[in-house]
């Protein structure tokens, strides 16, 4: 993959793990949604700001590709990357959890829409979000 716009650290919890002591495939998707939002609040755009604009992100879609178990205890890095923009409306964004020795335990891919918090519809991606992902 190109290089990411941003990455992520994480430390895998007791908590975080299913019965069979992996990771709990929802957790993949919480650590995939926090590097994106650090991402945007480094960038400026903390969620804070976006309900002053009146507007956020909602997914639309979200797949992961599980490659490696991860158990208790492993440190985690998150890398966020842009995939595409399609119609000015939709971000495709794909994320890599990569683990110790740079091995990758799972790809996931989220196509995020811009909702408009006043219409309740999707919008076009606004210039303060465009300026950072385009």
């Amino acid at each position: 993959m190109s290089r990411p716009l941003f990455s992520q650290h994480f430390h895998v919890r007791w908590s975080d793990l299913d019965p069979n002591l992996h990771l709990r495939g929802s957790v993949y998707f919480d650590y995939c949604d926090h590097t994106r939002l650090s991402y945007f609040a480094e960038q400026t755009l903390p969620l804070a700001e976006w309900q002053r604009l009146g507007y956020g992100p909602v997914i639309l879609e979200q797949s992961i590709q599980y490659l490696k178990e991860v158990t208790e205890s492993t440190s985690l890095e998150v890398r966020l990357y842009l995939d595409r923009i399609e119609k000015q409306k939709i971000i495709y964004f794909k994320h890599e959890i990569i683990g110790p020795g740079e091995i990758v335990h799972a790809r996931a891919q989220v196509v995020l829409g811009i909702l408009s918090l006043r219409q309740r519809k999707l919008i076009e991606i606004p210039k303060e979000l465009m300026q950072i992902v385009g």
